[in-house]
């Protein structure tokens, strides 16, 4: 009993330790509405570099899918590197969950991102417009 109560807290803070590793080497990481697309901006820090970048989404937090890759070797051992990822089809009215896995740091925690406000925009051009016509 006690073997699979160790392995279990092993699991957990394996787990732990690579989501806080890929936060450590960003000094920055954000979502935020351009038009009705979502932009996610992130920087990897100075003197560090991994191989590939996936982007992924969510709508619940726990199930992700992969929306996007920046291939190839990011960041750089002599300066910091700033990214831009568009996701061009958000998840409309529900809730945005965002993260990146970066290599062989694993993930970053996700940052979440509401669509409400996309809807609210259509709605509002929609009215200005297609005026209901009146008789």
């Amino acid at each position: 009993m006690l073997r699979i109560i160790l392995a279990i807290c092993l699991f957990f803070s394996t787990s732990l330790l690579h989501s806080q590793e890929a936060d450590f080497i960003l000094s920055k990481f954000f979502a935020t509405q351009v038009e009705d697309e979502v932009l996610l901006r992130w920087t990897i820090t100075a003197g560090n570099t991994c191989q590939d970048t996936y982007v992924e989404r969510s709508e619940d937090g726990k199930n992700y899918e992969r929306i996007g890759l920046i291939g190839g070797i990011c960041g750089s051992p002599d300066a910091s590197i700033t990214y831009e990822y568009y996701d061009t089809m958000p998840l409309l009215n529900r809730n945005n969950y965002y993260r990146l896995e970066l290599g062989q740091y694993g993930y970053t925690s996700a940052k979440l991102w509401n669509s409400s406000s996309i809807i609210n925009r259509i709605s509002w051009l929609h009215q200005i417009l297609c005026p209901t016509m009146q008789g």
